[in-house]
């Protein structure tokens, strides 16, 4: 299935994160990549530099693949819809779309804002349905694939992250629902939940209670979230749609 493929991954900024290392896992299997960041985002909440772009871009080269990278501000749907028009003019017909990208701040009950609700809702919410939307309207094959991340919260209760939590649950039922739709194209489309993964956050400060709750004794890698992301796209990925999986390793909660 890999042969000639083209994908957009977005919110691939962070060298060290999911969506840079998805970007080098497709390129090593031949798959040509667009991905885009947010520099804004990456520069004031993030602390994610230029630099970390033009490494993921070398990364990636070194497959002699085609790889371009763009920032955009993709709340906006005009900007979607010239996402896929520059990456359609630069590789051709998109038959992968991998939606990385988010907002995360950690707040509480006291602290919610409604300018914080709607951070998280544009990113988290609004905008994975609309990359599939926009796909969905462009796909001329006949065995696309999409893939969108959430997170731990229909597993646990992220009172630390209240906003970030309730907007990365609709991701599932935008999973489940869009699903025979695509169909209808060929197109499958899944969740991923990678669990606590050591991106290089300094940020997350919560992030290594998990290790200590795992019994592999670790915390997930990007390679972890790759590894599945590759699977799904894959032929032998094909029959598994709408699903939610949630890729947590040996983390077991409310053991006795």
């Amino acid at each position: 299935m890999h042969i000639n493929q083209n994908a957009i991954i977005t919110g691939a900024g962070r060298n060290k994160g999911i969506g840079a290392e998805i970007c080098r896992m497709l390129a090593k299997k031949g798959i040509n990549v667009y991905f885009t960041s947010d520099s804004t985002y990456d520069e004031k909440y993030a602390d994610i530099i230029n630099s970390e772009y033009i490494q993921t871009i070398d990364d990636c080269k070194k497959n002699d693949v085609k790889v371009f990278f763009s920032t955009y501000d993709l709340t906006n749907e005009d900007n979607i819809k010239k996402l896929f028009i520059d990456a359609t003019n630069k590789l051709g017909n998109i038959d992968i779309l991998i939606n990385c990208a988010c907002f995360h701040m950690f707040d509480s009950l006291e602290k919610i804002s409604e300018e914080l609700l709607e951070m998280n809702f544009n990113v988290n919410s609004k905008l994975p349905l609309l990359l599939c939307k926009e796909f969905y309207l462009n796909y001329k094959g006949n065995s696309g694939r999409i893939i969108n991340f959430t997170s731990t919260q229909d597993l646990e209760s992220l009172t630390t992250e209240i906003s970030y939590a309730i907007s990365k649950a609709a991701v599932s039922s935008i999973t489940t629902t869009l699903a025979p739709i695509m169909a209808q194209k060929g197109i499958t489309i899944n969740s991923i939940n990678p669990g606590a993964t050591d991106i290089g956050d300094k940020h997350d400060y919560n992030i290594h209670l998990y290790k200590n709750s795992n019994m592999f004794g670790r915390l997930g890698s990007p390679t972890d979230a790759a590894n599945l992301v590759c699977f799904l796209i894959s032929e032998e990925g094909k029959w598994i749609t709408g699903q939610t999986i949630n890729s947590e390793g040996a983390l077991f909660r409310n053991i006795i």
